[in-house]
C-alpha cells in the first residue's frame, strides 16, 4: 500500500520567544516493512532545518529559529510504501525452538537487550505493581508466542477501557488504578507483559488508516502500538487499543523502549511559557491524494 502523509503542526506563544530549538519525530521510518519514498518538510517562519538518525533508527528533524517569533508552523508531506499485507506470513517455529532463536538473536544483536531489560514507570516490572488485583497473562513454553500475544492483546482490550480523550501517556500504576487509558498506555502495558516473559518488545508511534465504517473515519490521528520480536519472523506489531495485528494499513514513525524515547515533539526556547499546539493530520492512499491535487 502506498500512502501520502500530511502533517501540519502550529505552535502559538502568548509572547515572543527566541533561540527556539525543536526536534520532530514525524517522518515515517525506512525498515523491513515500509519504504520512505519521499518527504518534504517546511517551516514558517523560515528556519535552519537539519536531520539525523537517532540510536533507535528513527528519523529526527531538528529545527532552529534564533530570531524572536510568537508562532511557528511545520508542514510535512511524505510518501511511504507499506508492505506487510499479511503479518502471519512466516514459518512458525516449534515452541521449544523459540527461546533458542531469541537467545541466538540477542547474541547476534546485543542492542536488542534494551527491549528485554528496560523498565520504567511507563513499562514497569508488572510483578512489582502493588495493590492491583490483576491476573496477568502468563507465559507457557508449550504454546507459540504468537498465540500468547493474541491472547494478551485481547486480554488488555477487555481489562482496560480505551479513552481517546487522554493525550499523554501515564504511569502503568495509574492506568491500572483507573482501568482506562489511551493507545499509548495500552501499548506500554503489552510491552511490559512481553518483557516479563523474557522476550523483546518495543513501543511504536505512527499513523493508522481508519476503517471506512469507523466513527470519524476521514480523520487520521497519531497512534501507538507495540512490536514484538517474533522468532522466525522478526518484528510484528500488536495494537491492543484496536484489537488488531498491525499490517500494511499502519505507518510506523518511531520506535523506542517507551514513549519517552520517541516524542513527536521536543523543544526548548527562551521568553515564554509553553505554547498552545494545533495538529492537523491526513493519511491518504496515493490515488486519493492524486485526486485531491
Amino acid at each position: 500500500m502506498r500512502y501520502v502523509v500530511e502533517h501540519r503542526a502550529r505552535r502559538h506563544f502568548e509572547q515572543a520567544v527566541r533561540e527556539h530549538q525543536c526536534e520532530l519525530r514525524i517522518v515515517p521510518r525506512d525498515d523491513a516493512h515500509q519504504t520512505l519514498v519521499g518527504v518534504k518538510l517546511t517551516t514558517e517562519p523560515d528556519a535552519a532545518v537539519n536531520g539525523y538518525v537517532d540510536y533507535f533508527g528513527n528519523r529526527v528533524t531538528h529545527v532552529e529559529i534564533v530570531k524572536p517569533h510568537d508562532e511557528v508552523t511545520t508542514q510535512m508531506r511524505a510518501e511511504v510504501e507499506t508492505r506487510l499485507d499479511n503479518p502471519f506470513d512466516f514459518p512458525l517455529l516449534a515452541p521449544v525452538a523459540e527461546r533458542n532463536w531469541l537467545r541466538d538473536e540477542l547474541q547476534r544483536q546485543p542492542r536488542l537487550w534494551d527491549f528485554v531489560l528496560h523498565r520504567s514507570a511507563l513499562t514497569p516490572d508488572i510483578t512489582r505493581l502493588e495493590g492491583e488485583d490483576i491476573s496477568w497473562p502468563t507465559y507457557d513454553a508449550q504454546e507459540h508466542l504468537m498465540d500468547m500475544l493474541l491472547t494478551a492483546r485481547d486480554w488488555l482490550s477487555a481489562v482496560i477501557t480505551l479513552d481517546s480523550e487522554l493525550s499523554d501517556p501515564r504511569a502503568a500504576s495509574e492506568v491500572l488504578k483507573t482501568r482506562s487509558g489511551n493507545a499509548q498506555d495500552m501499548a506500554h502495558l503489552l510491552v511490559s507483559v512481553v518483557r516479563r516473559w523474557g522476550f523483546a518488545a518495543r513501543y511504536v508511534t505512527g499513523y493508522r488508516e481508519n476503517d471506512p465504517d469507523e466513527e470519524k473515519a476521514d480523520e487520521a490521528a497519531l497512534h501507538a502500538w507495540a512490536e514484538v520480536l517474533i522468532p522466525g519472523a522478526g518484528w510484528r506489531g500488536f495494537d491492543p487499543a484496536m484489537s488488531l495485528v498491525v499490517n500494511s494499513s499502519y505507518v510506523a514513525v518511531g520506535v523506542g523502549r517507551d514513549a519517552d524515547d520517541v516524542p513527536f515533539l521536543r523543544s526548548s526556547f527562551r521568553g515564554a511559557d509553553e505554547a498552545s499546539v494545533q495538529v492537523q493530520l491526513r493519511l491518504l492512499r496515493q490515488e486519493e491524494a492524486a485526486q485531491q491535487q
